[in-house]
């Protein structure tokens, strides 16, 4: 052992785990917390919580580099902590995660279970692990409609308004062109959208998740409608739709009516995407 090491002394080992493994805004959580090795004089004091964090992008003036570069930031939604003994041995707790709050989503929001120890002059000893916040399905709105095209003639009929993480997105896409089209495919693409903000920026990261062509090359003749049903899966852990002070996730279902040299038909549609029971 190196002369630092003797002057920091030996970190206790902290590990942690919650129950239930999956929950929702409202529940009650259970964070136990194992204290293991040596407690030392160095010790002061031990905490156990919870915490859920909005994380965002941002850019910030590099002076060195003269240059903008993007930084990820994050601010506190909520905490709560209780006393953690400075006691070997496994010590448990229950938290209420507070209703109001949005979902753990990927490079948006995350959740965290923690538990550190203090040590006066030495390195202290911490640990956390995420929880798994969902967004249960009752949040999100059930009802199928029609999303009216936008001029170019393409529209989408019986479209679900949510939908949920692994499950299968179904709908159909209509398509009536104002004149005759020559289409390389018809095809369907989901899109999770993050939009970052702050003070002075505005970011937005958008990131394909699906897509699946429902037609090949044709000619659509004008004023005649075509209708193209379609089922895409979703991802078993998409990101659910989340809305946060600084970051916004968003889902977007587009129908596309690709043609060559020419701009491609097209319809949008907002659509919840949840990931809880």
């Amino acid at each position: 052992m190196g002369f630092l090491d003797r002057f920091k002394g030996k970190r206790p080992e902290l590990t942690i785990t919650v129950d239930p493994a999956e929950a929702v805004p409202g529940d009650e959580v259970i964070v136990r917390v194992t204290v293991a090795g040596e407690i030392d004089e160095k010790a002061e004091a031990g905490v156990a919580g919870i915490r859920c964090l909005n994380n965002y992008l941002t850019k910030e003036w590099d002076r060195q580099d003269d240059e903008w570069d993007e930084v990820w930031r994050a601010v506190s939604l909520h905490e709560d902590q209780q006393d953690l003994p400075l006691a070997q041995g496994e010590h448990e707790y229950r938290f209420a995660l507070p209703t109001g709050l949005p979902p753990d989503s990927a490079d948006a929001v995350s959740w965290w279970a923690f538990a550190s120890i203090d040590r006066r002059r030495g390195l202290d000893a911490s640990t956390s692990n995420r929880i798994a916040v969902r967004l249960p399905a009752a949040s999100a709105p059930q009802e199928r409609r029609a999303v009216p095209d936008s001029g170019d003639g393409v529209a989408f009929e019986d479209l679900p308004a949510s939908v949920g993480a692994g499950q299968t997105l179904d709908g159909t896409l209509s398509v009536t062109p104002r004149e005759d089209v020559k289409t390389t495919g018809v095809k369907v693409k989901l899109t999770r959208v993050c939009s970052y903000h702050d003070d002075r920026h505005e970011i937005e990261r958008s990131k394909d998740m699906g897509e699946v062509e429902i037609a090949g090359a044709q000619e659509l003749v004008a004023g005649q409608t075509q209708q193209f049903q379609f089922s895409l899966p979703l991802p078993p852990n998409p990101g659910p739709t989340a809305q946060a002070p600084h970051t916004v996730v968003e889902w977007r279902v587009d129908g596309v009516v690709a043609r060559r040299m020419r701009p491609d038909l097209e319809v949008r549609a907002p659509i919840v995407v949840y990931d809880g029971p």
